[in-house]
Protein backbone atom coordinates (compact mmCIF):
# COMPACT_ATOMS: atom_id res chain seq x y z
CA UNK A 1 0.00 0.00 0.00
CA UNK A 2 1.18 3.51 -0.90
CA UNK A 3 0.76 6.10 1.90
CA UNK A 4 1.40 9.84 1.77
CA UNK A 5 2.08 11.48 5.15
CA UNK A 6 1.68 15.25 5.50
CA UNK A 7 3.69 16.37 8.54
CA UNK A 8 5.14 19.82 9.08
CA UNK A 9 7.30 18.36 11.89
CA UNK A 10 9.44 15.39 10.91
CA UNK A 11 12.99 14.22 11.58
CA UNK A 12 15.37 15.89 12.39
CA UNK A 13 12.92 18.28 14.07
CA UNK A 14 13.12 17.39 17.81
CA UNK A 15 9.47 18.14 18.64
CA UNK A 16 7.40 15.39 20.34
CA UNK A 17 5.09 15.04 17.34
CA UNK A 18 8.08 14.78 15.01
CA UNK A 19 9.45 11.90 17.07
CA UNK A 20 6.04 10.21 17.01
CA UNK A 21 5.31 10.47 13.31
CA UNK A 22 8.91 9.63 12.37
CA UNK A 23 8.75 6.42 14.42
CA UNK A 24 5.35 5.45 13.00
CA UNK A 25 6.45 6.16 9.42
CA UNK A 26 9.64 4.15 9.90
CA UNK A 27 7.80 1.15 11.30
CA UNK A 28 5.17 1.30 8.54
CA UNK A 29 8.00 1.18 6.00
CA UNK A 30 9.54 -1.74 7.89
CA UNK A 31 6.18 -3.47 7.55
CA UNK A 32 6.25 -3.28 3.76
CA UNK A 33 4.29 -0.08 3.13
CA UNK A 34 5.57 2.45 0.59
CA UNK A 35 5.82 5.69 2.54
CA UNK A 36 6.22 9.22 1.23
CA UNK A 37 6.51 12.04 3.76
CA UNK A 38 5.74 15.65 2.83
CA UNK A 39 7.39 17.96 5.35
CA UNK A 40 9.21 21.29 5.61
CA UNK A 41 12.85 21.96 4.88
CA UNK A 42 15.25 21.38 7.76
CA UNK A 43 15.04 24.25 10.23
CA UNK A 44 17.92 26.29 11.58
CA UNK A 45 20.09 24.56 14.15
CA UNK A 46 18.57 21.09 13.75
CA UNK A 47 21.16 18.35 13.96
CA UNK A 48 21.65 16.31 10.79
CA UNK A 49 20.17 12.82 10.83
CA UNK A 50 19.93 10.36 7.94
CA UNK A 51 16.45 9.93 6.50
CA UNK A 52 14.59 6.90 7.89
CA UNK A 53 15.27 3.75 5.90
CA UNK A 54 12.51 2.96 3.44
CA UNK A 55 10.86 6.40 3.76
CA UNK A 56 10.91 8.87 0.87
CA UNK A 57 11.07 12.38 2.33
CA UNK A 58 9.96 15.38 0.26
CA UNK A 59 10.70 18.81 1.74
CA UNK A 60 8.82 22.00 0.88
CA UNK A 61 9.93 25.53 1.74
CA UNK A 62 8.38 27.09 4.88
CA UNK A 63 7.65 30.41 3.15
CA UNK A 64 9.96 33.34 2.47
CA UNK A 65 9.66 34.85 5.96
CA UNK A 66 10.39 31.63 7.83
CA UNK A 67 13.24 30.88 5.41
CA UNK A 68 14.71 34.34 6.03
CA UNK A 69 14.39 33.90 9.79
CA UNK A 70 16.04 30.49 9.50
CA UNK A 71 18.96 32.09 7.66
CA UNK A 72 19.36 34.80 10.31
CA UNK A 73 19.09 32.24 13.10
CA UNK A 74 21.76 30.10 11.44
CA UNK A 75 24.19 33.01 11.25
CA UNK A 76 23.55 33.93 14.87
CA UNK A 77 24.02 30.35 15.96
CA UNK A 78 27.34 30.10 14.17
CA UNK A 79 28.53 33.15 16.06
CA UNK A 80 27.43 31.87 19.45
CA UNK A 81 28.32 28.23 18.79
CA UNK A 82 24.82 27.12 19.66
CA UNK A 83 23.23 24.19 17.84
CA UNK A 84 19.55 24.23 18.60
CA UNK A 85 16.48 25.90 17.18
CA UNK A 86 15.56 28.90 19.30
CA UNK A 87 12.17 29.19 17.60
CA UNK A 88 11.06 25.76 18.79
CA UNK A 89 12.41 26.40 22.30
CA UNK A 90 10.66 29.73 22.69
CA UNK A 91 7.36 28.41 21.36
CA UNK A 92 7.31 25.69 24.00
CA UNK A 93 8.91 26.48 27.32
CA UNK A 94 11.74 28.93 26.95
CA UNK A 95 15.31 28.56 28.12
CA UNK A 96 17.04 30.26 30.99
CA UNK A 97 20.05 30.70 28.74
CA UNK A 98 18.32 31.91 25.58
CA UNK A 99 18.00 35.57 26.50
CA UNK A 100 21.56 35.77 27.74
CA UNK A 101 23.12 34.08 24.72
CA UNK A 102 21.21 35.81 21.94
CA UNK A 103 22.21 39.35 21.05
CA UNK A 104 19.73 42.02 20.01
CA UNK A 105 19.40 40.49 16.55
CA UNK A 106 18.47 37.14 18.06
CA UNK A 107 15.84 38.76 20.27
CA UNK A 108 14.54 40.59 17.21
CA UNK A 109 14.13 37.24 15.42
CA UNK A 110 12.15 35.86 18.35
CA UNK A 111 9.91 38.91 18.51
CA UNK A 112 9.26 38.75 14.78
CA UNK A 113 8.36 35.07 15.06
CA UNK A 114 5.90 35.95 17.82
CA UNK A 115 4.32 38.61 15.58
CA UNK A 116 3.99 36.11 12.73
CA UNK A 117 2.48 33.52 15.06
CA UNK A 118 -0.10 36.08 16.18
CA UNK A 119 -1.04 37.01 12.59
CA UNK A 120 -1.33 33.58 10.93
CA UNK A 121 -3.72 30.79 11.93
CA UNK A 122 -2.86 28.89 14.01
CA UNK A 123 0.76 30.08 13.95
CA UNK A 124 3.54 31.08 11.56
CA UNK A 125 4.27 27.51 10.55
CA UNK A 126 1.14 27.62 8.38
CA UNK A 127 3.11 29.68 5.84
CA UNK A 128 4.49 26.30 4.77
CA UNK A 129 1.06 25.26 3.44
CA UNK A 130 1.26 26.99 0.04
CA UNK A 131 4.54 25.31 -0.92
CA UNK A 132 3.46 22.01 0.64
CA UNK A 133 0.27 21.89 -1.44
CA UNK A 134 2.23 22.42 -4.64
CA UNK A 135 4.56 19.54 -3.78
CA UNK A 136 1.69 17.42 -2.47
CA UNK A 137 -0.28 17.70 -5.72
CA UNK A 138 2.79 16.56 -7.63
CA UNK A 139 3.15 13.55 -5.31
CA UNK A 140 -0.51 12.64 -5.76
CA UNK A 141 0.01 12.41 -9.51
CA UNK A 142 3.34 10.60 -9.37
CA UNK A 143 2.90 8.27 -6.37
CA UNK A 144 -0.86 7.55 -6.43
CA UNK A 145 -1.29 6.95 -2.67
CA UNK A 146 -4.23 4.91 -1.40
CA UNK A 147 -4.30 6.82 1.92
CA UNK A 148 -3.19 10.26 3.13
CA UNK A 149 -2.15 10.67 6.78
CA UNK A 150 -2.33 14.18 8.24
CA UNK A 151 -0.07 14.77 11.23
CA UNK A 152 -0.88 17.19 14.07
CA UNK A 153 0.58 19.22 15.64
CA UNK A 154 1.21 21.75 14.28
CA UNK A 155 -2.09 21.98 12.46
CA UNK A 156 -0.37 22.83 9.16
CA UNK A 157 0.12 19.12 8.41
CA UNK A 158 -3.59 18.47 8.92
CA UNK A 159 -4.62 21.46 6.80
CA UNK A 160 -2.50 20.30 3.87
CA UNK A 161 -3.79 16.74 4.18
CA UNK A 162 -7.42 17.91 4.30
CA UNK A 163 -7.02 19.90 1.10
CA UNK A 164 -5.19 17.12 -0.76
CA UNK A 165 -7.80 14.56 0.32
CA UNK A 166 -10.71 16.78 -0.75
CA UNK A 167 -9.12 17.50 -4.15
CA UNK A 168 -8.12 13.92 -4.90
CA UNK A 169 -10.76 11.82 -3.14
CA UNK A 170 -8.00 9.83 -1.39
CA UNK A 171 -9.18 8.80 2.10
CA UNK A 172 -7.72 10.80 4.97
CA UNK A 173 -6.47 9.33 8.26
CA UNK A 174 -6.02 12.22 10.68
CA UNK A 175 -3.23 11.49 13.16
CA UNK A 176 -4.52 14.09 15.60
CA UNK A 177 -2.73 12.83 18.66
CA UNK A 178 -4.30 15.62 20.73
CA UNK A 179 -7.26 17.95 20.05
CA UNK A 180 -6.80 20.96 17.80
CA UNK A 181 -8.64 23.13 20.34
CA UNK A 182 -6.79 22.91 23.65
CA UNK A 183 -6.51 24.79 26.91
CA UNK A 184 -3.48 26.62 25.54
CA UNK A 185 -5.07 27.71 22.25
CA UNK A 186 -4.88 31.54 22.02
CA UNK A 187 -8.29 33.11 22.53
CA UNK A 188 -8.17 34.76 19.09
CA UNK A 189 -7.93 31.34 17.42
CA UNK A 190 -10.37 29.32 19.55
CA UNK A 191 -13.31 29.60 17.15
CA UNK A 192 -11.23 28.71 14.09
CA UNK A 193 -9.53 25.87 15.95
CA UNK A 194 -12.92 24.43 16.87
CA UNK A 195 -14.07 24.70 13.25
CA UNK A 196 -10.94 23.01 11.95
CA UNK A 197 -11.25 20.24 14.52
CA UNK A 198 -14.88 19.65 13.53
CA UNK A 199 -14.00 19.53 9.85
CA UNK A 200 -11.24 17.02 10.54
CA UNK A 201 -13.60 14.85 12.57
CA UNK A 202 -16.27 14.84 9.87
CA UNK A 203 -14.16 14.59 6.71
CA UNK A 204 -11.56 12.05 7.81
CA UNK A 205 -12.00 8.37 7.12
CA UNK A 206 -10.41 7.66 10.50
CA UNK A 207 -9.07 9.55 13.52
CA UNK A 208 -6.06 8.66 15.66
CA UNK A 209 -5.70 10.06 19.20
CA UNK A 210 -3.37 9.24 22.07
CA UNK A 211 -5.91 8.65 24.86
CA UNK A 212 -9.45 7.44 25.38
CA UNK A 213 -10.16 10.69 27.23
CA UNK A 214 -9.34 12.65 24.07
CA UNK A 215 -11.57 10.35 22.01
CA UNK A 216 -14.48 10.95 24.38
CA UNK A 217 -13.86 14.71 24.32
CA UNK A 218 -14.08 14.75 20.50
CA UNK A 219 -17.35 12.78 20.57
CA UNK A 220 -18.80 15.22 23.11
CA UNK A 221 -17.78 18.23 21.06
CA UNK A 222 -18.76 17.02 17.60
CA UNK A 223 -21.30 14.24 18.10
CA UNK A 224 -21.18 10.49 17.63
CA UNK A 225 -21.44 10.77 13.85
CA UNK A 226 -17.76 11.51 13.37
CA UNK A 227 -15.04 9.36 11.89
CA UNK A 228 -14.12 6.14 13.74
CA UNK A 229 -11.55 6.86 16.45
CA UNK A 230 -8.60 4.61 17.31
CA UNK A 231 -6.45 5.22 20.36
CA UNK A 232 -2.74 4.81 19.58
CA UNK A 233 -0.67 6.16 22.49
CA UNK A 234 2.91 7.32 22.44
CA UNK A 235 5.57 4.61 22.62
CA UNK A 236 9.19 3.66 22.79
CA UNK A 237 11.56 2.19 20.18
CA UNK A 238 12.23 -1.51 19.73
CA UNK A 239 15.87 -0.87 20.69
CA UNK A 240 14.73 -0.22 24.26
CA UNK A 241 13.86 -3.91 24.62
CA UNK A 242 17.53 -4.67 25.23
CA UNK A 243 17.71 -2.36 28.27
CA UNK A 244 18.03 -4.53 31.41
CA UNK A 245 15.91 -3.91 34.50
CA UNK A 246 18.25 -3.19 37.40
CA UNK A 247 17.77 -2.90 41.16
CA UNK A 248 18.82 0.41 42.69
CA UNK A 249 20.60 0.17 46.05
CA UNK A 250 22.51 2.60 48.25
CA UNK A 251 22.25 6.16 49.50
CA UNK A 252 20.71 9.10 47.71
CA UNK A 253 17.99 9.24 45.07
CA UNK A 254 18.77 10.25 41.47
CA UNK A 255 15.71 11.75 39.79
CA UNK A 256 15.69 12.50 36.05
CA UNK A 257 13.30 14.64 34.02
CA UNK A 258 13.66 14.74 30.23
CA UNK A 259 11.57 17.07 28.13
CA UNK A 260 10.07 20.52 28.14
CA UNK A 261 8.46 22.50 30.96
CA UNK A 262 5.28 23.69 29.32
CA UNK A 263 3.27 26.51 30.97
CA UNK A 264 0.65 23.97 32.04
CA UNK A 265 3.25 21.85 33.87
CA UNK A 266 4.39 23.70 36.99
CA UNK A 267 7.73 22.31 38.22
CA UNK A 268 7.95 24.55 41.32
CA UNK A 269 6.67 21.92 43.80
CA UNK A 270 9.14 19.39 42.38
CA UNK A 271 12.13 21.71 42.78
CA UNK A 272 11.07 22.67 46.31
CA UNK A 273 10.60 19.04 47.36
CA UNK A 274 13.98 17.95 45.99
CA UNK A 275 15.73 20.72 47.91
CA UNK A 276 13.89 19.66 51.07
CA UNK A 277 15.00 16.02 50.74
CA UNK A 278 18.56 15.15 51.85
CA UNK A 279 20.26 12.92 49.28
CA UNK A 280 17.82 13.69 46.46
CA UNK A 281 19.10 15.11 43.17
CA UNK A 282 17.21 16.14 40.05
CA UNK A 283 18.80 16.14 36.60
CA UNK A 284 16.87 17.98 33.87
CA UNK A 285 17.57 17.41 30.17
CA UNK A 286 15.62 19.41 27.63
CA UNK A 287 15.42 22.63 25.62
CA UNK A 288 15.54 24.76 28.76
CA UNK A 289 14.30 25.53 32.23
CA UNK A 290 11.84 28.36 32.88
CA UNK A 291 13.88 31.55 33.35
CA UNK A 292 12.36 32.25 36.76
CA UNK A 293 14.04 29.07 38.08
CA UNK A 294 17.50 29.77 36.65
CA UNK A 295 18.73 31.35 39.88
CA UNK A 296 17.49 28.36 41.89
CA UNK A 297 19.55 25.97 39.78
CA UNK A 298 22.57 28.24 40.07
CA UNK A 299 22.26 28.37 43.87
CA UNK A 300 21.85 24.60 44.33
CA UNK A 301 24.00 22.88 41.67
CA UNK A 302 24.56 19.88 43.94
CA UNK A 303 20.84 19.00 43.88
CA UNK A 304 19.40 20.70 40.78
CA UNK A 305 21.29 20.03 37.55
CA UNK A 306 20.43 21.20 34.06
CA UNK A 307 22.45 19.30 31.44
CA UNK A 308 21.07 20.96 28.30
CA UNK A 309 19.16 19.54 25.37
CA UNK A 310 19.99 15.94 24.47
CA UNK A 311 19.56 13.99 21.28
CA UNK A 312 16.81 11.41 21.68
CA UNK A 313 19.18 8.46 22.06
CA UNK A 314 21.22 10.31 24.69
CA UNK A 315 18.05 11.26 26.58
CA UNK A 316 16.95 7.61 26.65
CA UNK A 317 20.37 6.58 27.97
CA UNK A 318 20.07 9.19 30.73
CA UNK A 319 16.64 7.81 31.64
CA UNK A 320 18.05 4.31 32.04
CA UNK A 321 20.68 5.59 34.50
CA UNK A 322 18.11 7.18 36.83
CA UNK A 323 16.76 5.78 40.06
CA UNK A 324 13.36 7.33 39.35
CA UNK A 325 11.98 9.20 36.33
CA UNK A 326 9.79 12.25 36.87
CA UNK A 327 6.61 12.97 34.93
CA UNK A 328 4.39 16.04 35.36
CA UNK A 329 0.76 15.75 34.36
CA UNK A 330 -1.08 18.19 32.08
CA UNK A 331 -3.47 20.17 34.25
CA UNK A 332 -7.01 20.36 32.89
CA UNK A 333 -6.28 18.37 29.73
CA UNK A 334 -7.03 14.97 28.26
CA UNK A 335 -3.54 14.52 26.77
CA UNK A 336 -1.01 12.04 28.12
CA UNK A 337 2.57 13.39 28.09
CA UNK A 338 4.35 11.37 25.42
CA UNK A 339 7.41 11.21 27.61
CA UNK A 340 5.52 9.00 30.09
CA UNK A 341 5.09 6.21 27.55
CA UNK A 342 8.70 6.60 26.50
CA UNK A 343 9.68 6.16 30.14
CA UNK A 344 8.05 2.71 30.17
CA UNK A 345 10.81 1.42 27.90
CA UNK A 346 13.57 2.58 30.27
CA UNK A 347 13.03 -0.05 32.96
CA UNK A 348 12.89 2.58 35.72
CA UNK A 349 10.06 3.54 38.12
CA UNK A 350 8.07 6.67 37.31
CA UNK A 351 7.17 9.38 39.81
CA UNK A 352 4.14 11.19 38.39
CA UNK A 353 2.80 14.50 39.64
CA UNK A 354 -0.97 14.21 39.24
CA UNK A 355 -2.59 17.66 38.84
CA UNK A 356 -6.24 16.50 39.10
CA UNK A 357 -8.44 13.42 39.24
CA UNK A 358 -9.11 13.55 35.49
CA UNK A 359 -5.39 13.20 34.66
CA UNK A 360 -5.19 10.54 31.94
CA UNK A 361 -1.51 9.88 32.65
CA UNK A 362 -2.28 8.88 36.22
CA UNK A 363 -4.65 6.22 34.89
CA UNK A 364 -1.72 4.72 32.94
CA UNK A 365 0.44 4.60 36.08
CA UNK A 366 -2.33 2.84 38.01
CA UNK A 367 -3.11 0.40 35.23
CA UNK A 368 0.49 -0.56 34.56
CA UNK A 369 1.68 -0.41 38.20
CA UNK A 370 4.89 1.19 37.04
CA UNK A 371 5.46 3.94 39.57
CA UNK A 372 4.21 6.38 42.18
CA UNK A 373 1.47 9.03 42.12
CA UNK A 374 1.51 12.20 44.17
CA UNK A 375 -0.27 15.55 44.13
CA UNK A 376 1.86 18.48 42.90
CA UNK A 377 2.29 19.84 46.42
CA UNK A 378 5.78 20.30 47.81
CA UNK A 379 4.98 18.85 51.25
CA UNK A 380 3.41 15.63 49.97
CA UNK A 381 6.09 15.27 47.33
CA UNK A 382 8.93 15.70 49.84
CA UNK A 383 7.35 13.09 52.10
CA UNK A 384 7.23 10.61 49.20
CA UNK A 385 10.82 11.39 48.22
CA UNK A 386 12.03 10.64 51.74
CA UNK A 387 10.20 7.32 51.60
CA UNK A 388 11.81 6.51 48.24
CA UNK A 389 15.26 7.32 49.65
CA UNK A 390 14.64 4.76 52.39
CA UNK A 391 13.30 2.19 49.94
CA UNK A 392 16.44 2.52 47.86
CA UNK A 393 18.65 2.12 50.95
CA UNK A 394 16.78 -1.10 51.71
CA UNK A 395 17.07 -2.34 48.13
CA UNK A 396 13.34 -2.34 47.52
CA UNK A 397 12.79 0.76 45.41
CA UNK A 398 11.33 -1.34 42.59
CA UNK A 399 9.38 -3.73 44.89
CA UNK A 400 5.83 -4.36 43.69
CA UNK A 401 6.28 -2.54 40.41
CA UNK A 402 6.04 -3.81 36.83
CA UNK A 403 9.08 -2.60 34.91
CA UNK A 404 10.96 -3.20 31.67
CA UNK A 405 10.40 -2.85 27.95
CA UNK A 406 9.32 -6.48 27.58
CA UNK A 407 6.61 -5.92 30.17
CA UNK A 408 5.14 -3.09 28.12
CA UNK A 409 5.65 -4.47 24.62
CA UNK A 410 2.24 -3.17 23.55
CA UNK A 411 3.73 0.34 23.64
CA UNK A 412 6.60 -0.45 21.28
CA UNK A 413 6.50 1.64 18.13
CA UNK A 414 6.42 -1.42 15.87
CA UNK A 415 3.31 -2.71 17.67
CA UNK A 416 1.66 0.72 17.53
CA UNK A 417 2.47 1.07 13.83
CA UNK A 418 0.81 -2.29 13.19
CA UNK A 419 -2.39 -0.84 14.64
CA UNK A 420 -2.04 2.23 12.44
CA UNK A 421 -1.57 -0.06 9.44
CA UNK A 422 -4.91 -1.72 10.16
CA UNK A 423 -6.58 1.68 10.36
CA UNK A 424 -5.08 2.64 6.98
CA UNK A 425 -6.25 -0.58 5.34
CA UNK A 426 -9.77 -0.05 6.67
CA UNK A 427 -9.79 3.59 5.53
CA UNK A 428 -8.65 2.64 2.03
CA UNK A 429 -11.39 0.02 1.82
CA UNK A 430 -14.09 2.37 3.13
CA UNK A 431 -13.14 5.34 0.93
CA UNK A 432 -13.79 8.99 1.66
CA UNK A 433 -16.56 9.95 4.07
CA UNK A 434 -19.72 11.78 3.06
CA UNK A 435 -19.28 15.54 3.46
CA UNK A 436 -22.12 17.90 4.36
Amino acid sequence: MQILISAHDFSPNPSPQSLRITQLATELANGGFEIDVLTRTVGAGMQFQPEPIGVQVHRAAPGWLEAALDAVSTRLRRRTGRARDASEDERAAGSAKTAALLNWKGRWVLRLRAVVDAAVFPDGRSRWITHALREGRRLLLQRRPQVIIGSHEPAAGLMVALTLSRESGVPLVSELGDPVLTAYTPKRWMQRSFALERRVCRESAALIVTSEATAELLRQRHGEDIAPITVIPQGFPVAAVSAPVRTAFGNGLALVYTGRFYPFRDPAPLFEAVLATPGATLTVAGPGIPPKFAALFAQHPEQLRYVGNKAHAAAVELQQQADVLVSIGNAGMTQIPGKLLEYLGSGRPVLHLQPDQADAAAAIIRKEQCGFLVAPQAGQLAELLRDLVQRKQQGRLEAGLRLGAETFAEYRWDRLAARLAEVCRAAAAAGTRHRD
